[in-house]
C-alpha cells in the first residue's frame, strides 16, 4: 500500500500523518463526553490536549532519534522531519503526560481526573494509529509461515533478512490489544466508575498496555535496545511498577481516610463524595435523560447509604451521652449552630 495519500502540489499527504490527526480529534471528542459527565471544565481540557500533544510530539520523535542515533547523527533536518516517518509510543507517552502535569500543575488541578478520562483515548488512539506501520510496512516481527503472516517489500527488508518475504505483523497484535483494552476501560468507567478513585482508570491502562506491549516487542526484530535489554520492554516494566504502586498507594491512603462509622463498601466518606460528583453533574443540565436518570438512581442509592450511616452514627452517640449521665436532644440542621472560629469544617 501506497505511504502516501495525495499530492497537492508541493504538499504530500501521507496515511500516518492522517490517521493520527484524526485519532486527535476523535479522543478529544471521547474524552470531553467523559468530562462533560464529570462536570469537568471543556476549556481546560481543550488547552491541555494542545500542550500535550505538542510534547508528546517532541517526545516521540525525541525517543525515536536517540534509538536510531546512529543512523540521524550530525543530520539536524533528518532529525525533525517527521514527516519521514518514526514516532515511538512511549516517547508521546512521556511528552504528553508531561504536558499534562505541567499545565495542571500551573492551573492549580488535580491531574489524575484528566488523565482517567483521557485513559480511553490513548488505547483507542493507539490501536488505530498502529496501522500507519502497516502502511509504511514498518514495525513488524521476525519471520514466520504462520497464515496471518504479512509480506513485506524487499525495500523495508532490514539487513539480514533480504530473501524473507513474510513476518509476524506485530502492528496488528499491538493494534487489537489496545482495542481490547479501550473497550474494557470504557465498560469500568461506565459501570463501576462510582467505585474507583481518581487515577484509577488510568492506572489500569498503563498496567494493561504495558502488559501487552512486553509481549508483543519480544516479537519484533528492529527492537532498540540497551546492554542486550529491550527498551520498550524496560519502559513497559516501570509503567506497569509504577501504576501499580501508585494505585495500591491510593487504595491504602483511601481506607486510612476512610470514616469509622461504616467498614462497608463503599465508605462513607467516598459515597459523599461521589453523591456530590452526581449532584454537580445534574445540576450542569448536560446529560441525556438516560444519563440523568442513571445517575439519579445511583444518587438515591448512595443518599440513603449515608442518610443509614448517619442515623447509625446519631445512635450510638445518644447512647453514649446517655451512659454518661446526660441528656442527648436531636438539634435539627438547620437549626444547628455555625461552627466555631479556627475550629475547622
Amino acid at each position: 500500500m501506497n505511504p502516501v495519500l495525495v499530492h497537492l502540489g508541493p504538499l504530500t499527504i501521507k496515511w500516518y500523518g492522517v490517521l493520527i490527526s484524526g485519532m486527535v480529534l476523535i479522543g478529544v471528542y471521547l474524552a470531553g463526553r467523559q468530562a462533560q459527565r464529570r462536570a469537568m471544565n471543556l476549556d481546560h481540557l481543550i488547552n491541555m490536549t494542545l500542550l500535550a500533544v505538542i510534547l508528546g510530539v517532541v517526545g516521540a520523535r525525541a525517543y525515536h532519534v536517540i534509538s536510531a542515533w546512529d543512523l540521524y547523527r550530525g543530520d539536524l533536518y533528518a532529525m525533525i522531519a517527521t514527516w519521514h516517518g518514526g514516532l515511538a509510543i512511549y516517547g508521546v507517552l512521556i511528552g504528553g503526560l508531561t504536558g499534562i502535569f505541567i499545565y495542571t500543575w500551573w492551573n492549580r488541578l488535580s491531574p489524575w481526573p484528566w488523565l482517567d478520562i483521557a485513559a480511553p483515548s490513548l488505547a483507542l488512539g493507539q490501536a488505530v494509529a498502529r496501522w500507519g506501520n502497516f502502511i509504511n510496512q514498518e514495525a513488524y516481527g521476525y519471520p514466520t509461515n504462520l497464515p496471518w503472516a504479512i509480506y513485506i517489500a524487499p525495500e523495508y527488508r532490514l539487513a539480514g533478512y533480504e530473501n524473507v518475504a513474510r513476518y509476524h505483523p506485530t502492528f496488528l497484535y499491538e493494534s487489537i490489544w489496545n482495542f481490547l483494552v479501550f473497550l474494557f476501560l470504557m465498560y469500568v468507567m461506565r459501570r463501576v466508575a462510582g467505585r474507583l478513585l481518581e487515577g484509577e482508570v488510568f492506572f489500569a491502562y498503563g498496567i494493561l498496555y504495558g502488559t501487552g506491549r512486553i509481549f508483543v516487542e519480544q516479537l519484533r526484530i528492529d527492537s532498540w535496545t540497551i546492554a542486550g535489554f529491550r527498551t520498550a520492554q524496560l519502559f513497559s516494566l516501570v509503567l506497569i511498577g509504577a501504576c501499580a504502586a501508585l494505585l495500591i498507594y491510593q487504595r491504602r491512603a483511601q481506607r486510612a481516610r476512610r470514616s469509622p462509622v461504616s467498614n462497608d463498601e463503599p465508605g462513607f466518606e467516598e459515597a459523599y463524595r461521589r453523591l456530590e460528583d452526581i449532584v454537580r453533574q445534574l445540576e450542569e443540565g448536560r446529560l441525556s435523560l438516560e444519563e440523568s436518570m442513571k445517575l439519579f438512581e445511583e444518587g438515591t442509592r448512595l443518599a440513603r447509604f449515608c442518610q443509614k450511616k448517619l442515623d447509625g452514627a446519631e445512635l450510638k452517640v445518644s447512647k453514649l451521652v446517655q451512659a454518661a449521665g446526660g441528656e442527648y436532644k436531636l438539634v435539627p440542621f438547620e437549626q444547628a449552630p455555625p461552627p466555631e472560629p479556627g475550629r475547622g469544617e
